[in-house]
């Protein structure tokens, strides 16, 4: 009886440290917020990782955990993906600007070798 009381004691005491590690990475991965560091979000992994099988089995917010994960990894592509320079629609500006200073340029050599050809005759 005693050795079966002893098991249980231990289980009953493993069981109350699985819960308690638990709950301090639910704790964390509640404090997340809606915005969170990328730090923030490493840390709360880091420490979810650290958990023990049957202890991960006890976190209910995992998937927190997992969507502020995904946030930043969509952040960091959109981050990525936004090119340093000028818009697809200044690039046009500027070309269509270009153009035109081109064809007035070119209508006024017309127009002053038109004017040279008048004055001659």
């Amino acid at each position: 009886k005693l050795a079966a009381a002893e098991k249980a004691i231990a289980a009953a005491k493993t069981a109350a440290d699985n819960k308690a590690a638990a709950q301090a990475v639910i704790d964390k991965i509640d404090a997340l917020g809606a915005t969170p560091t990328e730090d923030e979000v490493k840390a709360a992994r880091a420490s979810y990782n650290d958990l023990t099988p049957d202890q991960r089995e006890l976190v209910t917010n995992l998937s927190t955990l997992t969507a502020a994960e995904k946030a930043i990894v969509a952040a960091k592509a959109a981050a990525a993906s936004q090119k340093p320079g000028l818009s697809g629609g200044a690039i046009a500006g500027i070309v269509i600007s270009f153009v035109i200073v081109l064809a007035v340029i070119g209508l006024l050599i017309y127009s002053i070798i038109k004017d040279k050809k008048q004055r001659k005759q």
